[in-house]
């Protein structure tokens, strides 16, 4: 059986000046770097969006992915239009095919798309994995007080709740340490 990591919407259309975790992109690229030395699976997730005045429209600029988090060859890359990567895609029976049952996601953002990705995958039978100090979140509004709720208190909360129901949650040195035992037993 094998471990693969999933990043999530790291692209250059999805930043926010409102947002938690400056470290995010250098865990991710820390888990990134550590998966391919692993030689183990990696699959990128591109959000396309169906809005042509989205940063995320395939035409924008926006929809490219961040520098450092290109898919290289051998790695999957699967586009998709929602929330979650697996509606659509054929990617849980690609992954199954693959003897791939756990999954470790990082990315963008912990309440939006990571957060429906660990969701639905445990759903599917995975086991999944959040990297915490991988992801990050937005400041938002409460739409019944308009009092703004910190994208820090978001993300804890999200992780929370993700804990233990639909997740484990680990920081990037925890989850470099899975790319290491994938290693060690030749995934």
């Amino acid at each position: 059986m094998s471990v693969a990591l999933m990043l999530v919407d790291i692209q250059k259309g999805v930043i926010a000046e409102a947002r938690n975790n400056p470290d995010m992109e250098t865990n991710a690229l820390t888990l990134l770097e550590a998966w391919r030395a692993a030689r183990a699976p990696v699959v990128h997730v591109q959000h396309a969006s169906t809005d042509p005045a989205s940063p995320l429209a395939p035409e924008r600029p926006g929809y490219d992915f961040r520098p450092g988090f290109e898919p290289q060859a051998g790695e999957r890359h699967v586009i998709k239009s929602q929330s979650a990567p697996f509606a659509q895609t054929g990617l849980a029976d690609d992954l199954r095919a693959e003897r791939i049952e756990d999954l470790v996601i990082a990315g963008v953002c912990t309440e939006h798309c990571v957060s429906s990705t660990a969701r639905a995958a445990s759903n599917l039978g995975f086991r999944v994995t959040i990297v915490g100090d991988a992801c990050h979140a937005w400041s938002r509004r409460d739409p019944m007080t308009g009092r703004l709720i910190p994208a820090e208190d978001i993300h804890r909360m999200e992780l929370a709740i993700l804990s233990g129901e639909y997740a484990d949650v680990v920081t990037a040195r925890d989850a470099v340490d899975l790319a290491l035992v994938a290693e060690m037993l030749d995934f």
